[in-house]
This record gives C-alpha cells, structure tokens and sequence, in this order.
C-alpha cells in the first residue's frame, strides 16, 4: 500500500467449452413430402430457417413443404454449462413433375385399349381388373367391360419426384345384330328390306356380311335396281361400336311366269260352228295358275278365279263360243307359286263363213286312173 505494505489475493477462473453442434436433414425432399432436420451436441436447440421459420425442437419436421422451404437452416446449440455455437444445413426442395393421363377412350369391348402418359422420366399404371404396367403408353387388346373405370398412374421426374394423374376410361358393350325382314318382287326393280331391334342406335346396311360397302341407313333400305335375287347385310351402330355380326337379308327378285297361251277356234262341221273354241297353254310350270276373261286385257272383276293349270294346258274347261263378230279376244293371266303374273291375249277367229249357214255347194270327186 502506500506505506510499503503488501498482502496477496487469489481468483479461480473456469473458462467452460463451446458444445460441438451439428446440423442435418433428409435433403434433398421433394415438394409435398416431410423435411427432417436433425441436430446434436448440446442440450438445447433453436432453429430457424427461410420462409421464417423457427423450432425449439432438437429435430424439428415440416411437413408438405413448398419451394419457400429450400434454403439454408441454422440451429443454436446450447450445452449444459450455458454455451452456444452454431450449424448449419442447406435444404433442396425438388418440384414434381407435372403428370398427363390420357386414352382413346371410349372403345368398344374387343377393340384395343392405349393408355398415354406425359411428364418425366418412369410411370407406372393402375387401373381395373387388378390392371398393372411399367409401361408409358400401355395398350390392353381385347378389352372387355372389366376394363371400365379408372385408371392411375403415377409419373417420376429425374430428381425421383413423383405425381400422379387419373383417367376414366369408357368400354362401350357391342349391340345386338338387328332382325332383318327379307322381302321380294316380281322382275326387275327394287326391294325394300326392313330391320329391327337397334334400341338407341343406328342401322347400317351392307353389301357384304364382312368389309364391303356401307350402301344405307335407317330402319328400311331401297335396294338400286336388281335383276336377281342379292343378300344385303345389316348392322346396328351405337357409341361408334357396331354389332359382332351382320344380318342377312335377301332382296329376292322373281321371275315371271313363262306361259303362252295359243288360241284354238271352232269347229265347223258342214259349215256349222260347233262353238268348242279352247285356249291352250304351254311352257307352264306344273304350280302355275290362271284366269281369264273377254276382252282385250285383264278385269279381275269379271275375270275366272284362279285355278291350276290343268295337264295338257287345255283350257277352260267348257267350250268358248265361235265369236259373232270377226274375233273375239280373250286374255288370260298366269300366276306363278311366287305370286307373279303375266297377261297373254289371243283372239278366236270366227269360223264357218265360207258359205251359208246348213249349205255348201256341192262338190265333185274326180276319179282319175
């Protein structure tokens, strides 16, 4: 002191050491999943982070994270004896990609499926009827009507992100083949065929029962002109999905009866007319029938009733009168199994005109040697 007095003291001092902190987390995460982070070396924690976050938590999670999320993370570790360093960790945040589903959808049962995808780097499709495939554009051949409903695939990115896209798929089920009614005529023209049972959908007629030509539409179909029998074909046509089959119809074209008739005229026996005049028929067939009447053409409401042709073709079955005029015509009409006809006229000439009734003059035989 100031009398030159001294004396000693002495302190301690602790100098305490820093914790050894580290800082972690799961990076690199993709957008929508959990961010971990972990810490170490002390026995209390502070972090904070970008998109200003902050924890308390040793290892804190966040999650669904976003592209805000990425950044770096420090966290303050404190030991027991009151210290504090600090760590850091660089957070990445990769984006998904961004997923396409697609398909050709609808389709009719036994046509091909074909799935698209779009949008990174692997796929892998789900789907109905425990449907599976690695594939990016999958096809399924033959579909069926399992192969309805909806299909999922899950689309990866080159940063092994992954999003998912879905598509509804369609399988139309084929319609019933249409009931068609054949119908005929007799020679050439056209036929109208008719069909039935295309509920809801549209009838499409054919030239042929597989391939060939779409020749008509609609419930009825006016054939061109025929001159023979022909098979036409239809379909029913719905949600763009045609029946498995097509139906037969033929458009029958039938031929008219072939029959002539001849006339055969009276008698006369000592220049008297014996009114036993006769119409002959040939190149008849055995089923073909006929009437007639007078007259220069067919009057069905005057005319015979139809009957068989008679063996022979010799008709009618009673004699016509020598006509009292020059002639007289008669028409007969000859209608085949098929129900088509054709008229024949013929006229009976008047006989016995060569000299008066019940006198001819007399006539001299010569005899010569």
């Amino acid at each position: 002191n100031a009398n030159g007095c001294s004396a000693t003291a002495t302190t301690s001092v602790v100098i305490n050491a820093l914790p050894t902190p580290t800082a972690g987390s799961n990076t690199p995460v993709c957008v929508g999943k959990t961010l971990n982070l972990t810490a170490s070396g002390g026995t209390t924690y502070s972090w904070v982070g970008p998109n200003s976050y902050s924890s308390t938590n040793q290892n804190p999670s966040i999650s669904n994270v976003t592209a805000a999320n990425a950044g770096v993370y420090t966290v303050t570790v404190t030991n027991a004896n009151g210290c504090s360093a600090t760590a850091t960790t660089s957070v990445v945040i990769n984006a998904l990609p961004t997923p396409t589903a697609g398909s050709n959808s609808p389709v009719c049962v036994g046509q091909t499926l074909n799935l698209t995808a779009s949008g990174g780097t692997s796929y892998s499709w789900s789907g109905p009827n425990a449907y599976t495939s690695n594939n990016q554009n999958p096809s399924i051949t033959n579909a069926t009507s399992a192969a309805n409903g909806i299909y999922t695939v899950t689309v990866t990115n080159s940063l092994s992100c992954s999003a998912t896209a879905t598509i509804t798929v369609v399988i139309y089920d084929l319609p019933t083949p249409p009931i068609v009614t054949g119908a005929s005529r007799c020679e050439a023209g056209s036929v109208t065929l008719t069909a039935n049972g295309c509920i809801g959908g549209a009838i499409q007629w054919y030239d042929a029962e597989t391939g060939g030509n779409l020749v008509g539409t609609g419930i009825t179909f006016a054939t061109n002109t025929l001159t023979q029998s022909t098979f036409y074909f239809a379909s029913c046509f719905t949600n763009n999905c045609s029946s498995p089959s097509r139906t037969a119809g033929l458009a029958r074209i039938n031929s008219a009866p072939n029959a002539e008739v001849v006339a055969i005229n009276s008698t006369c026996i000592v220049n008297n007319p014996q009114d036993n005049g006769k119409l002959l028929l040939n190149r008849y067939r055995n089923d073909d029938q006929y009437s007639y009447n007078i007259g220069p053409s067919y009057n069905s409401a005057i005319a015979s009733a139809f009957i068989t042709i008679p063996s022979g073709g010799l008709v009618p079955a009673s004699n016509l009168p020598n006509p009292t005029g020059s002639s007289q015509a008669y028409t007969v009409r000859i209608k085949n199994i098929d129900g088509c006809t054709i008229d024949r006229t013929v006229s009976l000439t008047k006989q016995c005109e060569g000299c008066p009734q019940n006198y001819c003059p007399p006539a001299t035989v010569l005899k010569t040697k």
